[in-house]
C-alpha cells in the first residue's frame, strides 16, 4: 500500500519538533487566508497546538498539509485524543473480528497491529457517550446548515477527498447512528456515525484516490451545539423498508458478482453517487454479506463500471418505444418529434400565516405550549380550535346589522408522514373540554348542557337522532380519515352528502318518517353542525374527487389546509400544559357572549379593506375570522388589524384551494381524466407514460377502464404522446398537454 514520498519532500530526516515547528510556522504565515472548510489547504487550530491536553510531545504531528509519515502515526495522533483505533483491510474494512470492542487507544497494541499487518490502514471508533464522527459527502450539507444562521462546531476535522470529511464530537443526548442511504438522510449526503461505527482515520491512504486522509482541523472535539442536533435530526428519515429482511440474508458465492452489480445500480440510480461513495458502501456490504467476500478489485471494478452511467441510469435497457400502446413502428399514428407543451404548473405550495395567529388566547394559550412540546404543526392545531370556538359562538355573538355563519367545514391535508393531523383535532378538543365548553359524545350521554358536542357518525339520520336524544344543536362530525366520510357517503341511497351541505347553510334539516322513534327536526337557523375530517395528499387525490361527484359544491363550502412539506423534526413529547390557557381562553368568550353585539372600529375602512372579496363565501370567511381574533385578542371592536389577519387566513385557505386542485365530476371516467391532467401539471405539463401509470396506480383502475379514459383524452386532444431521446439513447414513450392557441 503507498504512502506519500515524504523523501522528496523533506531530503533529511526531520524529528517530532521539527515537524511541530513547522506546523507553527505555516500556520501564522497562513492563518488569515485559509479557505472555508471542508476543503482547506493547510490545518486549522482552534486551540494552541502545542497544548499538552491535548496533543503529547511524544506523538508524530502531521505536517503543514496535515499529513503524516504513516498510517500508524495518524491512528497514534488520534488514540491521544482519547478515540479507539482498529485496524483496517483493503482501505476501509476493519480487519479484526469483534472490532468494536477491540478498539483500544493503547500505544503498544496499534503498534502490534502496524507490525502485524504491515502498511495497514486505521479507522477510529465511534462508542456511545464517549466520540462520534458526522460525515459529509457533499459541501451542500454545510451549505444547508449554514443557511440557518448557524455554523458546525467541530474542532476535529478530517478531509478524506475534496468536498468530502469527518467532524470530530463529543457524545451528546440526541444523537443517533443515521446511515446515509435509504431511510436514512433527506438528501443522502451526509451520516453519523454514534457508535460502533467507524471513519479512516488521517494518515491512512485513500483506496480509489491513493491520498492521505489528512487533518484540516486541530482541537479537542466538543459537545455539538443545540442547532448542530436539531439540524441533523431534521433531515433524517425513518424509512421501514419491505425488503430489510432479504437485506440482511447472505450473498452466497455464484450471485456475488452480480447481487452486488444490482445494490451498486440502485446506489447510482437513485442516489446519484459516484464511484468512490459505492466502493466505500459496496466494501462494507461485501464484507458483512458476502460468503465468502470479493477481493478488494473486484468491488472497485463494480464500482467503476456502474459510476460511468449518468446518474439515474444503471444500465442498458433495449426497449421498443410505444405509441398508443403499439410498437413506434407499426403505430398507426407517428410519433410526434417536436411538441409544444403547456408547462403552466399548479400553484406553489402555500405557507400558513402564522404571524396572523400570534397573541391569540389560542395561540398563546394552546399552539405555542403544544408545539414546544411535540412535533405538531401550528396550523393544524389553532384551525381546529378556531372551529370549536366559531361553533360555540353560532346563535350567541352576532356583527352590528349583520348575520354571521359561524359554520366552519375543515379538512386537514398533509404529505405522508408524521403530521399529527388527528391528535391535533383531539387536543383541540381536549383544550375545550378543560374550558367547559365541549363534550365528546358517548352513548351514556344524557343532555348536552349547551356545550359542542364531537362525534363521529355512520350517517346523517343516525346524527340527528343522537343530537336530538341529548338536546345538543352545536356539534361537529370529526372523521380522523376523509375515506371512512366518503366511505359512509357512497352508501347507496344514503342522503349524507346533500344533509351535509343543509347543515353548512343551516337549512331545515328533519324527516317525515311516521315511525316516531325515527323522528327528528331542526328547523333552520336552529343548529351549528360543522365537520373536520383529515387525510394525506394521496388520500385527498384518491377520495375527494369521489366525494365532490356524489354532491356538487362541497368545495365552495371547504377549508382546506395543506401541511409544510416536510413534518417538524421528531423531538421529546410531553402533555403541554394547556388548562390555564384554557381557562383564559373561556374568560375571554364570556366576555364575548356577555357583549354579544361587536361593532367596526372604522366601518368605512373596514369596507375599503373587504372590496376585494367578491366571493360571497369567502368575504363571509373574512368577517367570522376578523371577528373571532378580536374576541380572541381581547378587542372590544373589530379593528383594521382583525381584518389583516383574517384576511391573510382566508387567502391562505384560496391559495390551498389553487394548489390542491380538488377534483370534481359527474363520474368515475371524469374523476380519473382529471387526475391524469392534474398529475401532469404537477410535472409541468409532461412525463413519461410509465412514471403517470406509476404515479396513479393505474392497475388500481383496471386496463380496460384506464385504457378507455386515456385513449378518449388522446383523441380529444386534451393529452399527446410523443418520443423523446433518453439518457441512454433510446426513445422514451412521452405524454403531455398540448399548449393551446389563445383564439382556440
Amino acid at each position: 500500500m503507498a504512502t506519500l514520498p515524504l523523501a522528496t519532500k523533506y531530503p533529511t530526516p526531520r524529528t517530532d519538533a521539527d515537524v511541530a515547528q513547522s506546523v507553527k510556522e505555516s500556520i501564522e504565515s497562513r492563518e488569515q487566508n485559509i479557505p472555508a472548510d471542508p476543503q482547506p489547504t493547510a490545518i486549522s487550530h482552534d486551540a494552541p497546538f502545542n497544548n499538552q491536553e491535548t496533543i503529547t510531545s511524544d506523538v508524530v504531528q502531521p505536517d503543514a498539509n496535515g499529513e503524516f509519515p504513516t498510517p500508524v502515526d495518524g491512528a497514534l495522533w488520534m488514540a491521544n485524543f482519547g478515540i479507539p483505533q482498529t485496524p483496517l483491510k483493503d482501505g476501509k474494512i476493519p480487519r479484526i473480528t469483534e472490532w468494536p470492542k477491540k478498539a483500544t487507544c493503547d500505544v503498544k497494541q496499534i503498534r502490534d497491529w502496524a507490525k502485524q499487518f504491515p502498511g495497514c490502514n486505521f479507522g477510529s471508533v465511534a462508542r456511545n457517550h464517549e466520540f462520534f464522527m458526522f460525515e459529509a459527502d457533499s459541501n451542500d450539507v454545510k451549505a444547508r446548515f449554514e443557511k440557518t444562521g448557524n455554523k458546525f462546531s467541530s474542532n476535529l476535522m478530517i478531509l478524506s477527498s475534496p468536498g468530502r470529511g469527518h467532524r470530530y464530537y463529543r457524545w451528546s443526548e440526541g444523537v443517533v447512528n443515521i446511515s446515509q442511504g435509504e431511510g436514512g438522510t433527506l438528501y443522502k449526503d451526509f451520516s453519523l456515525r454514534v457508535d460502533n461505527e467507524q471513519c479512516v482515520s488521517p494518515g491512512s491512504v485513500h483506496p480509489t484516490t491513493g491520498r492521505q486522509y489528512r487533518v484540516v482541523k486541530v482541537g479537542t472535539p466538543e459537545v455539538p451545539t443545540p442547532e448542530e442536533i436539531k439540524f441533523w435530526n431534521s433531515e433524517r428519515l425513518e424509512v421501514k423498508k419491505k425488503t430489510a429482511v432479504s437485506e440482511e440474508l447472505p450473498i452466497i458465492s455464484g450471485s456475488r458478482n452480480s447481487t452486488l452489480t444490482s445494490i451498486a445500480g440502485k446506489m447510482r440510480r437513485e442516489f446519484g453517487w459516484d464511484a468512490e461513495k459505492i466502493f466505500d458502501e459496496l466494501s462494507e456490504i461485501n464484507e458483512k454479506r458476502c460468503e465468502p467476500p470479493l477481493d478488494s478489485s473486484e468491488v472497485q471494478t463494480i464500482a467503476n463500471s456502474i459510476s460511468r452511467y449518468p446518474d439515474g441510469i444503471t444500465q442498458q435497457i433495449q426497449e421498443r418505444p410505444l405509441v398508443n400502446g403499439r410498437p413506434a413502428e407499426e403505430s398507426l399514428v407517428a410519433p410526434v418529434a417536436v411538441v409544444e407543451i403547456d408547462q403552466t404548473s399548479l400553484s406553489p405550495r402555500p405557507a400558513f400565516p402564522l404571524w396572523a395567529i400570534k397573541d391569540t388566547s389560542l395561540y398563546d394559550g394552546f399552539v405555542q405550549p403544544v408545539v414546544e412540546s411535540s412535533s405538531k404543526n401550528p396550523e393544524f392545531l389553532w384551525l381546529s380550535a378556531a372551529q370549536i370556538m366559531m361553533n360555540y359562538f353560532s346563535d350567541k355573538i352576532k356583527l352590528h346589522n349583520q348575520t354571521i355563519n359561524w359554520n366552519l367545514f375543515l379538512g386537514l391535508v398533509s404529505d405522508p408522514g408524521k403530521y399529527f393531523k388527528s391528535s391535533s383535532c383531539q387536543l383541540a378538543q381536549k383544550y375545550f373540554e378543560h374550558a367547559g365548553l365541549l363534550s365528546t359524545f358517548k352513548p351514556d350521554l344524557r343532555n348536552s348542557e349547551g356545550k359542542v358536542v364531537v362525534l363521529q357518525a355512520g350517517s346523517s339520520e343516525g346524527f340527528a337522532l343522537d343530537m336530538q336524544r341529548i338536546n345538543a344543536t352545536h356539534a361537529i362530525m370529526f372523521n380522523s380519515e376523509l375515506g371512512k366520510l366518503v366511505a359512509k357517503i357512497g352508501i347507496e341511497n344514503s342522503s349524507m352528502s346533500n344533509d351535509i351541505l343543509d347543515w353548512y347553510d343551516r337549512n331545515y334539516f328533519g324527516n317525515s318518517t311516521s315511525n316516531h322513534k325515527k323522528k327528528f327536526s331542526f328547523p333552520a337557523d336552529s343548529y351549528t353542525f360543522g365537520m373536520v375530517w383529515c387525510t394525506t395528499t394521496q388520500g385527498f387525490n384518491r377520495y375527494w374527487p369521489k366525494l365532490a361527484g356524489i354532491v356538487s359544491g362541497m368545495e365552495d363550502r371547504m377549508f382546506f389546509c395543506i401541511g409544510p412539506e416536510k413534518p417538524r423534526p421528531a423531538g421529546p413529547m410531553w402533555d403541554a400544559p394547556i388548562q390555564d390557557g384554557a381557562q383564559k381562553t373561556r374568560a375571554l368568550i364570556d366576555r364575548a357572549v356577555t357583549t354579544e353585539t361587536y361593532r367596526y372600529e372604522d366601518v368605512h375602512e373596514a369596507q375599503e379593506m373587504m372590496k376585494r372579496w367578491d366571493d360571497p363565501r369567502a368575504r363571509g370567511l373574512v368577517e367570522k375570522f376578523a371577528l373571532l381574533l378580536a374576541i380572541d385578542m381581547g378587542c372590544s371592536a373589530v379593528t383594521a388589524d382583525c381584518i389583516e389577519r383574517a384576511d391573510a387566513i382566508v387567502s391562505f385557505r384560496q391559495a390551498v384551494n389553487a394548489y390542491l386542485a380538488p377534483i370534481e365530476a359527474d363520474n368515475q371516467q371524469g374523476r380519473l381524466q382529471q387526475e391524469m391532467l392534474r398529475e401532469l401539471r404537477n410535472n409541468r405539463g409532461k412525463m413519461t407514460y410509465r412514471m403517470l401509470c406509476r404515479n396513479l396506480n393505474h392497475v388500481r383502475h383496471g386496463m380496460d377502464f384506464w385504457s378507455r379514459a386515456y385513449s378518449t383524452l388522446i383523441k380529444e386532444k386534451e393529452l399527446v404522446e410523443f418520443l423523446e431521446p433518453g439518457n441512454r439513447g433510446q426513445n422514451r414513450k412521452m405524454v403531455g398537454i398540448p399548449k393551446r392557441d389563445p383564439e382556440e
